[in-house]
């Protein structure tokens, strides 16, 4: 089960979420497979789904946030796990989320990790205290779970 947390603006309609974990239709095949052959996840990502036949590999894709390295900006993305199906190796890990911090400029640097949700928790918190960026409007809390 997937969930997250968020605040919104009901004077503008500006939000900012930040999801973890996947659902139970997270496990994929076409479109997960398609999403590698594309370079989304990089170049490596794109070598193994071009070399697998798709009944070769199993994915899994999960949606997280990523903190950056550089400022501590929480920044919104994905990593998919790819397995050779049938195969007892160890599954590799692809990345995809934005080349650059929005915050600092910085080439993205992320640290993943447990603290990263409460991480969301705490800058959501400040957030809510400064107000919406947009228009000032106060800033609603949000819970998200889904399947």
């Amino acid at each position: 089960m997937g969930r997250g947390v968020g605040v919104y603006c009901e004077a503008c309609g500006w939000e900012r979420q930040f999801i973890f974990g996947r659902g139970i239709l997270s496990s994929c095949k076409d479109e997960c497979l398609e999403s590698l052959k594309s370079g989304e996840f990089g170049n490596l990502a794109q070598r193994m789904a071009d070399e697998l036949a798709s009944d070769e590999i199993k994915l899994q894709r999960e949606q997280t946030t990523f903190k950056c390295a550089h400022c501590g900006e929480l920044v919104s993305g994905e990593f998919m796990t790819a397995q050779h199906a049938g195969a007892h190796e160890m599954p590799v890990v692809f990345i995809s989320c934005e080349d650059v911090c929005p915050a600092c400029g910085q080439p993205m640097a992320w640290v993943r990790g447990i603290p990263i949700e409460g991480d969301a928790v705490e800058y959501l918190r400040k957030m809510r205290k400064k107000g919406c960026p947009k228009c000032g409007g106060k800033l609603k809390e949000s819970t998200i779970i889904w399947d």
